[in-house]
């Protein structure tokens, strides 16, 4: 870039900005014109040929005619007072930084529709940082995105998940917590899961200083991070870092120069943003297990990907495949749980078997990655709900303080109230389920849309007062993303219908399902939502048919 210089034109809207001298009497001079710089090369550098140019024929140049040349008005042009003029300091004066020294002119990355090839736009360090950051693979660049709801639920999740000594993926979930929550805006957080993700990787690869490529793309968030927080001289030390480990430990593979355990890494967070990513999370699982075939946890998760996306035609190769990854990695009890539930759909699965994998999950914490879910699934398909819900009663009365399994109980209470045996549950059955849906709002605080909704349903279930207060509170929120925005307005259209008195009523309800499909997300919510307006259709009896119909009509394109 250009030097400033002193004097008149630097701080107005144009003005000679600078110069420079190069080797070869090349002269370079900046003009800065509504927030461009002209440079012009005035002279030619001694590298090029002068015997290419053509020489200027004096002979066919017309004279220069000062008669119609105007003259220089001295007398409009104010003088330059050298006395209140400030010296040039090229010691302490910065360079100029049009991005902020000039007033309108837009960031430096964004695109200019027409650029004159004598205009160069100025390059800032912080730009050029910039740059050689979005090369970087890491969070930061895996284009991952979510709402508020959505990043909130998966905090938790991840907090649920039982971190044992030794969990092969726990560097992992430090480093996406960390960007969870530089993404909720809490940066201080942000910095010491960071770090934290980087003790861990050491830790469990048995390194104190070596710093091996599992710590790529830990360097590259906190290269990003430092960056986000304007601290740019450590943003470019840990860009240095990510530089040298790629030096020190290139990939095993000449062809694809992205190591294996970024691969991993990309693959296993980008697996927990729903179905929507699988495709991406194989292909990531595929090039790093090629590039590494020994990791098993890579392969059982690549197993577990697949199983995500079986569709009926590929079950029966799904659970082949997941019954030769359990052969691999046979302490893995929610990849043994998975397996079980893929086998009951299929077949009846022995009970000696079932209660022997509940007696294995129950004999540690039942984190969020146990196994318990799935096999309460097996549970409901193979044996009952009660005895579903007596195990996880078992599990919460060895483990009290698991907030995970008070939130699982809660649901198995909200279940059996709404069941055909509903009409027998005892006043003080009711009383336990509504403690424990309290217990678990207080204990997810940020993440406790459903809980709220499925405590509003037991309230009206049970002729109690509070659903009307707490839909209101949810319906007054503008932090709800269009999952949780669905759910809720389904959920107040059916107590509409079902608690509700007289046309207005109905009306109301009849409205909500309509909010649930505006919101252009496809949903078994919406689904029902469809399928109910559909219906007020078809029996022709309500005055609202013909709006209803033209609304189906006119949202067709998105359903």
């Amino acid at each position: 870039m250009l030097p400033r210089t002193g004097g008149r034109g630097v701080g107005g809207s144009s003005g000679l900005i600078g110069h420079t001298w190069t080797r070869g009497l090349r002269l370079q001079v900046g003009y800065l014109f509504q927030g461009w710089v002209w440079r012009f090369d005035l002279s030619y550098t001694p590298e090029e040929d002068l015997a290419t140019e053509p020489p200027l024929d004096l002979a066919t140049e017309p004279p220069l005619d000062l008669a119609t040349e105007p003259p220089l008005d001295l007398a409009t042009e104010p003088p330059l007072d050298l006395a209140t003029e400030p010296p040039l300091d090229l010691a302490t004066d910065p360079p100029l930084d049009v991005s902020t020294d000039t007033p309108g002119l837009p960031p430096p990355e964004a695109p200019c529709p027409f650029v004159h090839p004598l205009v160069v736009r100025v390059s800032t360090p912080k730009t050029a940082l910039r740059l050689k950051l979005k090369k970087l693979e890491c969070h930061f660049t895996w284009g991952i995105t979510g709402s508020i709801s959505k990043l909130r639920w998966l905090r938790d999740h991840l907090e649920d998940i039982n971190t044992d000594e030794g969990y092969t993926w726990l560097g992992h979930i430090y480093n996406l917590l960390g960007f969870i929550r530089y993404r909720q805006g809490c940066t201080d957080s942000a910095v010491q899961y960071l770090r934290k993700a980087g003790e861990t990787f050491l830790q469990i690869n048995n390194t104190v200083s070596e710093e091996g490529p599992w710590l790529l793309v830990n360097y590259g968030n906190l290269a990003w991070m430092n960056f986000h927080l304007n601290n740019m001289k450590a943003s470019q030390d840990y860009l240095e870092k990510v530089e040298a480990v790629l030096r020190d430990h290139p990939s095993p593979s000449q062809e694809d120069p992205l190591h294996p355990e970024v691969y991993a890494e990309k693959a296993w967070t980008l697996m927990k943003f729903g179905k929507a990513k699988m495709a991406n999370v194989i292909e990531c699982f595929q090039k790093a297990i090629a590039m590494e075939p020994d990791r098993k946890e890579w392969q059982t998760s690549l197993v577990l990907a697949l199983n995500a996306r079986c569709t009926p035609k590929m079950e029966l190769e799904i659970l082949e495949k997941l019954r030769m990854a359990k052969e691999v990695d046979p302490e893995n009890s929610y990849l043994a749980s998975v397996y079980l539930l893929r086998l009951a759909k299929k077949q009846r699965v022995g009970q000696d078997e079932i209660q022997a994998l509940a007696r294995r999950i129950l004999s540690r914490p039942c984190g969020a990655n146990s196994g318990l879910a799935p096999l309460l699934e097996v549970y409901r398909i193979c044996l009952t709900q009660d005895e579903a819900m007596d195990l996880v009663q078992e599990a919460l009365d060895r483990y009290p303080d698991d907030r995970n399994l008070k939130a699982k109980l809660a649901e198995f209470y909200k279940r059996k109230v709404f069941s055909k045996e509903g009409i027998h549950c005892t006043k003080s059955f009711i009383d336990r389920g509504i403690s424990l849906f309290q217990e678990v709002i207080a204990l997810y605080p940020e993440s406790c849309t459903k809980a709220k909704l499925d405590l509003a349903s037991i309230y009206a279930k049970s002729g109690r007062d509070g659903a009307d207060v707490i839909y209101e509170e949810l319906l007054g929120r503008s932090d709800l993303g269009p999952d949780e925005l669905q759910m809720l307005h389904f959920s107040y259209a059916k107590h509409l219908n079902y608690y509700g008195r007289g046309q207005d009523w109905r009306d109301r309800s009849i409205n909500h399902h309509m909010k649930v499909v505006e919101i252009q997300k496809q949903s078994k919510f919406q689904s029902k939502s469809v399928m109910i307006l559909s219906r007020i259709v078809e029996r022709g009896l309500n005055y609202r048919c013909a709006e209803i119909r033209d609304f189906l009509e006119e949202n067709s394109a998105t359903l």
